[in-house]
């Protein structure tokens, strides 16, 4: 189980940004809530800067456990991603810091939480506001997060384009139990020496197992990636281009900083790299190349 805590600066930077009017401002952070199953929940939504409520693409940004929607909007790079980029983004809360992503993790895992069902209601309430392009919506996350994202590609590929896990493998056991109602386009990045959720198999599905899960789900041609791509060290990002429904399906295998801002990172918060490797821009331009085929 993974948790993960940051600096109270980061938190402080946050409130002062968040704005609670009642639709979305430009630059400005939003916060909203709502019931879902017995449980008040809630998440930011960020519109980038010269937002002009025209159609745009959302990305589901997915908290690690342990942490929550403030903390991870500070550490990923999605919030200034947007400002240049033109999407919307939303951190959503898990319940007791964490998701139920199913072998991971905390108090949603144990009580069986619909974290699928209200993921699929805080975008479909974002769409009360926002003019959002059915065909761009995309999840990532870190850790925790990741694993809810995978969930989300096996379970809301009716909903989701594409997803970009960071730090999990497929978070099923057996893998098996993970049937996307179509192939759906997969970035995954993983820590070579992250000593939280470990590249190699153990209480985890491994790395490349979770990666040859995801080429064989994906009908992906060839027994080994078409493409790869050295990065600094030993790191690479191997991809099967040639998939099914025209997707493709990515691992990058990075090395994680030890620490960041004097916070012990343990080589599992992948934003902070030795590898020279920019998650978030990396993982939006390989989600936002895909757009949903049957929205």
């Amino acid at each position: 189980r993974v948790r993960f805590s940051v600096s109270s600066l980061f938190a402080c930077w946050l409130l002062a940004s968040i704005t609670a009017e009642a639709s979305f401002e430009a630059g400005k952070f939003a916060l909203r809530s709502f019931s879902f199953e017995g449980q008040t929940r809630s998440y930011y939504v960020y519109a980038p800067t010269g937002y002009d409520g025209s159609s745009t693409a959302l990305v589901v940004d997915l908290h690690g456990f342990g942490s929550n929607a403030g903390q991870h909007s500070a550490i990923s790079g999605f919030r200034n991603l947007a400002d240049s980029e033109g999407f919307l983004v939303t951190w959503p809360d898990g319940s007791s810091n964490a998701w139920n992503a199913g072998i991971c993790c905390g108090v949603p895992m144990t009580l069986g939480t619909n974290d699928v069902g209200s993921l699929r209601e805080v975008v479909a309430q974002i769409g009360e506001e926002a003019a959002l392009d059915d065909e761009r919506i995309y999840a990532t996350g870190l850790s925790n997060g990741a694993a809810m994202s995978h969930r989300l590609a096996c379970e809301a590929a009716d909903l989701f384009a594409a997803v970009a896990p960071v730090a999990f493998p497929v978070p099923f056991d057996p893998m098996t139990q993970c049937e996307p109602s179509r192939p759906i386009p997969v970035a995954m990045v993983m820590g070579l020496s992250d000593e939280i959720v470990p590249y190699e198999p153990g209480f985890y599905p491994g790395a490349q197992e979770s990666f040859e899960y995801w080429r064989d789900t994906n009908v992906c041609t060839g027994e080994i990636p078409d493409t790869t791509t050295p990065l600094a060290g030993e790191a690479t990002c191997e991809t099967y281009s040639n998939c099914e429904g025209g997707v493709a399906t990515r691992l990058c295998s990075i090395v994680g900083s030890e620490s960041a801002f004097g916070i012990t990172l343990n080589h599992h918060i992948l934003y902070y790299n030795d590898s020279g490797y920019a998650v978030a821009s990396e993982s939006w331009n390989f989600m936002q190349g895909y757009r949903h085929p049957n929205p």
